[in-house]
């Protein structure tokens, strides 16, 4: 468990926040708080695992949607409900699923035992089948489910890879009115035009793009940090912020994006590729796709990463790591271009 005595100033800022978790826990049949420690993860404010007298939980500090979060929370209560592996959130003692204290939003959910990263950092072939099996088991288990406070994805949407250069308020716009330019900054300016070349080759795709009748619930965020691995079977899918109204297929394609990637190399690895889509299929059945629709998903999936690592690098942290992250899609984007004919065949044999 994570020491509450560090340093002075550390002091100070765990007792507040053990502060916030009592009072929390006041709204619970958890039994006494017995100690906790950080678990990473996300853009919320923190993420706690629990020790209490009656066992571990999960608490999550929520961005404060007080309908949007009760939605989210009944959606995974439904999962559960069918035995989809997710972590269940805990009812208060009023029967909610959310606590609200002093404008924060916090929720509690089952501890799951288990990892999401190999001690490698590789993946298994037993865990790439899992995960292909879990996402289509998503798909296929909420189209029944009645969406409410969900935004819809639209696929065809390139405005948030276009505001890295176009108009006085894009990233590239802010960075050259910085005056002096960090390292990371000049590397930005340089990845910037790749980005724009491989866009004009999704715009190509993107009128062979069909509008879907029926959109599905998608999960939005799925890779390999959002599953929790019991051995080599997903135990839970966890962080279900992102969830969108939008086609089921793209959220294949996007997480595909994730778990098919090279191990050594900046493209996607083939024989991994075809694994999880088969798997896929074997639950979810045949995947309603065209063969441009493929290539533009895919393309349109590497180029949101970037813009959104590219964001993240110029204005909430800069470091090389990111900008090897960002290298590494458009180097992907690249890649695709030379194995279209492959890629293709493995989504629509």
């Amino acid at each position: 468990m994570e020491s509450f005595l560090i340093s002075s100033n550390k002091v100070i800022y765990m007792d507040k926040r053990r502060v916030f978790v009592e009072e929390v826990l006041l709204h619970y049949d958890l039994g006494q708080l017995r100690g906790y420690e950080t678990v990473s993860g996300g853009f919320v404010s923190f993420c706690l695992k629990l020790s209490t007298t009656k066992g571990f939980f999960f608490l999550r500090e929520q961005y404060p949607l007080f309908n949007k979060i009760r939605y989210l929370n009944s959606i995974l209560h439904e999962l559960n409900e069918k035995g989809f592996p997710v972590a269940k959130p805990i009812i208060t003692r009023n029967g909610d699923s959310i606590v609200k204290i002093r404008n924060k939003v916090f929720s509690i959910y089952e501890w799951v035992e288990g990892d999401s990263i190999e001690p490698n950092g590789e993946i298994s072939p037993e865990r790439i089948v899992s995960a292909a099996k879990t996402l289509a088991r998503l798909h296929r288990e909420t189209i029944e489910i009645a969406p409410e406070h969900v935004t819809v994805h639209e696929c065809r949407d390139i405005s948030h890879i276009t505001q890295l250069w176009a108009g006085g308020n894009s990233t590239l716009s802010k960075i050259e009115r910085k005056g002096e330019k960090t390292t990371i900054d000049k590397e930005i300016i340089r990845i910037i035009p790749f980005v724009e070349h491989q866009l004009e080759l999704l715009e190509r795709d993107l009128p062979y793009v069909r509008e879907r009748p029926n959109l599905s619930i998608i999960h939005g965020d799925f890779r390999r940090g959002q599953l929790i691995f019991q051995e080599n079977q997903v135990a839970a899918l966890v962080d279900f912020d992102d969830i969108k109204l939008g086609y089921s297929e793209y959220d294949l394609i996007k997480g595909i994006t994730d778990f098919c990637q090279h191990p050594r190399k900046p493209e996607l690895h083939l024989g991994r590729l075809e694994s999880f889509v088969r798997s896929y299929k074997e639950v979810y059945g045949k995947i309603d796709l065209e063969p441009r629709e493929v290539i533009a998903f895919l393309r349109h999936a590497m180029l949101t990463a970037i813009a959104f690592v590219l964001e993240k690098l110029a204005f909430e942290g800069q470091n090389q790591s990111g900008i090897e992250v960002a290298l590494y899609y458009v180097k992907a984007c690249e890649w695709i271009k030379k194995k279209e004919k492959k890629i293709i065949k493995i989504f629509t044999k």
